[in-house]
């Protein structure tokens, strides 16, 4: 495949900015299929996880949960499954699993997510901020708001501490509905 990750993510920005939703699909599975047959694991990976997120946005939840199973796949066939990569796709595929609903699921990916970013990150990194932001949704359960309120006043810290405005009143807005 000639066309580079960095353009395939650029040319679907593209059709996304230009509201061509249905363009911008068929092309993430376009890409998905060319670099599958040409052998690019590590691309195709980095599709699934732009599949991921696109389906997730826009409201296929099971095809999200399939490029989630998928990436999480090739990363152990790859044996990437313990890289700073990994970090992002098991928590990007994480959130595909809590908006689908498969919250134990979710709950178990945010744990590895959490571990790989320990590895991978420094501590206080502001990545750590969206991790437990997402994190804490899965305890927006009666029972579970003591943990949630816990992930949430850890991204809080995190977000003040790198003067993050915005995610900041999110994350408070979040909290306040506990």
């Amino acid at each position: 495949m000639n066309d580079t990750i960095q353009t395939v993510i650029a040319r679907l920005d593209d059709f996304l900015a230009k509201e061509r939703f249905t363009d911008a699909k068929a092309y993430l599975y376009e890409s998905l299929h060319k670099y599958l047959s040409a052998g690019d694991v590590l691309s195709a990976i980095s599709i699934y996880n732009e599949i991921m997120g696109f389906e997730r946005q826009y409201g296929d939840q099971v095809a999200a949960v399939e490029a989630a199973d998928a990436a999480l796949t090739l990363l152990d066939t790859e044996d990437m499954a313990n890289s700073r990569p990994a970090a992002m796709i098991v928590l990007n595929a994480a959130t595909v699993y809590k908006n689908a609903g498969l919250d134990e699921g979710a709950a178990m990916l945010y744990d590895r997510a959490e571990t790989l970013f320990g590895r991978y990150y420094p501590a206080g990194a502001k990545e750590f901020a969206g991790l437990f932001n997402n994190r804490a949704s899965v305890f927006l359960t009666p029972g579970g708001y003591p943990k949630a309120e816990y992930y949430y006043t850890r991204a809080l810290q995190i977000l003040q501490r790198h003067g993050d405005v915005c995610d900041t009143a999110v994350t408070y807005f979040n909290l306040a509905g506990l």
